[in-house]
């Protein structure tokens, strides 16, 4: 009786963070944490966060990425004596040699402007966003004929960079061009947040941006500020790997919160893959400061694998965002198969609560496992090679000296012998 009772309460105090990843701007919110009165495993904690589709809709995934690069090297509008080379170029792509596809297609600009946009898409496709912008805006000033993607993709790129005011010039240009149900939505999300966010003030850090309603919640933001700091240099030790871009946190009324997101009540914060920004109730913030700090920890360590890596596995993301705030009391034995827990969409998907709890209980471990065996160097040198494109088994090998498929398949066995 009584520990149920200390887990009911472990539960109800809990803060619980959420990481985002939009599949479709349409579809309505997912939630795969474990809502209040709902049954959990024995012996159980909460996870800090949980994957949900929410706001801001991502414009381009899921997407054939062949196919769109096909699109934009299409042979009927190159000119006769370069489609040879387009046909190489987009051979080398599907390959997944992205870096020879570059150096082929940078070959070719001089001659025909029109490969702009394929190149602006590889640098998108590699999250080199610089890079990506560069390309895709002067392909406009070529006027390429693929206007409406290219102002789709930098709609996004701008938002990330936070040059708010440039993703929209070129969301109102896309729109010109074609009413797509993705775009729309995106404009009515950033009206609602325009709404929201007016009146609010901003305060710099060393690393971190947070903007709040001064009035309302200004308590909270020296308090924020700070646990991100100390996330910045805990995590940063922990990984070596100190990111020099400055992440924006927003801090919003629970109301606010709620219009902007969409989420239910019970979120207690999100990160942003898209834009890049972490966002927070006032509720979480208000004497809670160590569920407070989980939250921040682990969305913070969403963003920072972000900057390294576009596509991590969705169990190896959310397992080192577990590991680098705190961890669980305990281990879990495989209940769902990695390969299971790899698409970067939701944990929501798996349907069960006890599934999804036991998603995240299990990355951790997973995770876990990973940096006692291999140390958190090399576990860096995977999301290296991971975010660099390429194949995920070799990703995995020249990193770990063990495929993704061993590892799916051998990891618990392992862990098991060696706690013998």
């Amino acid at each position: 009786m009584i520990r149920a009772l200390l887990i009911t309460l472990l539960f109800l105090a809990c803060v619980v963070g959420t990481y985002f990843w939009i599949k479709s701007p349409a579809s309505q919110p997912q939630t795969s944490s474990l809502p209040v009165g709902q049954e959990v495993p024995s012996a159980s904690v909460l996870p800090s966060s949980a994957a949900v589709q929410n706001p801001p809709p991502v414009l381009s995934a899921p997407e054939n990425t062949a196919a769109v690069f096909s699109e934009l090297t299409d042979t009927e509008t190159a000119r006769k004596e370069l489609r040879e080379t387009y046909a190489k170029a987009r051979e080398l792509f599907n390959k997944e040699q992205f870096a020879e596809a570059l150096v082929l297609l940078r070959q070719i600009e001089p001659k025909d402007k029109s490969v702009l946009s394929a190149i602006g898409y590889i640098h998108y496709h590699r999250r080199s966003m610089d890079e990506a912008i560069a390309a895709f805006e002067e392909a406009l000033q070529h006027k390429t004929a693929n206007e409406y993607n290219v102002r789709k993709y930098l709609v996004e790129l701008y938002l990330h960079k936070g040059e708010r005011t440039r993703a929209k010039e070129h969301l109102e240009r896309a729109l010109a061009i074609r009413q797509d149900e993705q775009l729309k939505a995106l404009a009515a999300w950033m009206a609602r947040e325009d709404s929201a966010h007016a009146g609010y003030v901003d305060e710099k850090g060393d690393r971190f941006r947070v903007t709040f309603d001064g009035h309302a919640v200004g308590h909270a933001s020296r308090l924020v500020l700070g646990i991100l700091d100390d996330a910045y240099r805990t995590i940063g030790r922990e990984m070596n790997y100190y990111p020099t871009k400055t992440f924006t946190v927003i801090i919003y009324t629970q109301r606010d919160f709620r219009d902007v997101t969409r989420m239910p009540e019970w979120a207690g914060g999100a990160y942003g893959i898209r834009d890049g920004i972490i966002r927070i109730p006032v509720r979480g913030a208000e004497g809670q400061e160590q569920l407070l700090r989980r939250v921040l920890f682990h969305e913070y360590t969403h963003a920072l694998i972000h900057t390294i890596c576009a596509t991590p596995p969705l169990w190896l993301n959310e397992g080192l965002a577990e590991y680098l705030s705190g961890g669980w009391s305990s281990r879990t034995t495989q209940k769902i198969p990695l390969t299971a827990l790899h698409d970067n969409g939701s944990f929501a998907r798996l349907g069960d609560v006890r599934l999804v709890h036991f998603a995240y209980w299990e990355s951790y471990s997973a995770v876990a496992y990973l940096v006692e065996r291999y140390g958190m160097d090399r576990i860096m040198q995977l999301l290296k090679n991971m975010g660099s494109g390429g194949d995920m088994n070799r990703a995995f090998t020249e990193a770990l000296s063990i495929s993704y498929d061993e590892l799916v398949n051998t990891w618990e066995p392992e862990w098991k012998k060696n706690r013998r």
